[in-house]
């Protein structure tokens, strides 16, 4: 499902998910994700998303930190 309108383009978008530094998508990935390793979520305010990211993330972000294996 797409979200409303952004501010920047006025096209439909999504909020977009970062894990560990890396784009994985919209938050349709959130539904294969894994609970067991994660170790934080953080949301990002879509001023301040699209400002580290790009206009493609102007509904904003989740940030996922997930715990390192060694």
């Amino acid at each position: 499902p797409q979200g409303g309108p952004d501010t920047f383009t006025g096209e439909e978008g999504q909020v977009q998910v970062h894990m560990d530094g890396n784009w994985m998508g919209d938050v349709d990935v959130l539904r294969g994700l894994a609970p067991a390793g994660v170790t934080s979520i953080r949301w990002m305010r879509p001023l301040e998303a699209s400002g580290r990211y790009g206009l493609d993330h102007s509904h904003g972000a989740i940030i996922i930190s997930t715990r390192v294996v060694h």
